[in-house]
């Protein structure tokens, strides 16, 4: 009795967790066109999210198709990103995280490769 008790409230609340993927993939899609407005250089690119220290773009986490995109080229794109937020330009990398399974909006898995860097001043 008691088991069952502790379970029900666990179960609901994980059930709240669930992700819908097709949500997921509007919202990704809206970051990355607010991010990169050329839709020539959003292909590929599975999720950006800039992070913002002290009112100004330091880095981002750039996260793509390894099948559609070059790392230089990925590498050039994310450049144009901190140039557009007001940076040099200049990027290193921070953190390369490598590739992993992602799901797409219509539950299909593809492999992506998911790095951080950092924009120069």
């Amino acid at each position: 009795m008691r088991l069952a008790l502790i379970s029900i409230p666990l179960i609901a609340a994980l059930a709240g967790c669930v992700v819908d993927p097709q949500a997921a993939e509007q919202r990704r899609a809206s970051l990355i066109e607010s991010t990169i407005p050329n839709a020539a250089d959003r292909q590929g690119v599975f999720l950006v999210f800039p992070v913002e220290s002290r009112g100004s773009v330091g880095g981002l986490n750039f996260v793509y198709e390894p099948s559609v995109l070059s790392e230089a080229e990925a590498q050039r794109r994310v450049s144009s990103i901190c140039e557009r937020f007001g940076r040099s330009g200049a990027i290193s990398v921070s953190q390369d995280l490598g590739e992993r399974s992602a799901t797409r909006g219509d539950g299909s898995q593809i492999t992506v490769r998911d790095m951080w860097f950092d924009c120069e001043s």
